[in-house]
């Protein structure tokens, strides 16, 4: 994977709050409400820029959409770092190209993320439990995050992802193409079929197989 930055190696909740409050103060309560909803969010996102892609590192159109989907990134960040189970590498959050078609203008939402649990197994044993258990949540938190893939030149999501097998440190890279995300979450296809679609690439850059 290679990020639209000069190295190479997710929903954001905006709150548009109309309150007339009348003056019997019927609306304290939704008053309240919507105050703490808007506490939570905000202390979801904090301290997430460290996640965050360096903005003068693209050379691709991804620093424009950087910037115009820079809360949508945060919470994006926030909601998998609250899972536990994975961490996100820093400076991984943003929008990539493929280099291995060198196509800069078909842009990636992407990041890089550590398991923080042992999987054992052999490697692409090991990898396709990895998608199996965590893909679907991902899928989920940034296809709720829509906005993004509006976007025609941001064609769908790479995911690059690291964790320790028995013996040894595995690493994969998973393309996955937005129309495919959208009939996965429309139960139009199944994971399998969603992972046999997607292009999985090995730490140096070539496709492997998963025993499905």
């Amino acid at each position: 994977m290679k990020i639209s930055q000069k190295v190479p190696l997710l929903s954001c909740l905006v709150l548009v709050v109309v309150l007339s409050a009348c003056a019997t103060g019927k609306n304290k309560t939704t008053g309240t409400v919507l105050k703490n909803s808007i506490k939570n969010d905000v202390e979801k996102t904090e301290g997430m820029e460290r996640y965050l892609v360096d903005i003068e590192q693209y050379t691709t159109s991804g620093a424009v959409f950087h910037k115009k989907y820079y809360s949508l990134l945060l919470s994006i960040a926030g909601e998998i770092a609250e899972t536990g189970s994975l961490s996100i590498t820093r400076k991984s959050v943003g929008f990539y190209y493929d280099r291995r078609s060198g196509d800069r203008e078909r842009l990636y939402l992407g990041i890089d993320i550590q398991s923080d649990i042992r999987h054992p197994g052999e490697y692409t044993a090991a990898a396709l439990a990895i998608l199996r258990n965590y893909l679907s949540d991902i899928i989920d938190t940034v296809m709720s995050n829509s906005g993004i893939f509006e976007e025609k030149d941001v064609v769908g999501l790479v995911i690059g992802w690291k964790w320790n097998g028995d013996g040894y440190r595995g690493e994969i890279t998973v393309w996955i193409d937005e129309n495919d995300m959208s009939g996965y979450i429309n139960d139009k296809m199944t994971m399998n079929e969603l992972i046999q679609k997607s292009a999985v690439t090995d730490a140096s850059g070539k496709i492997i197989r998963l025993p499905l």
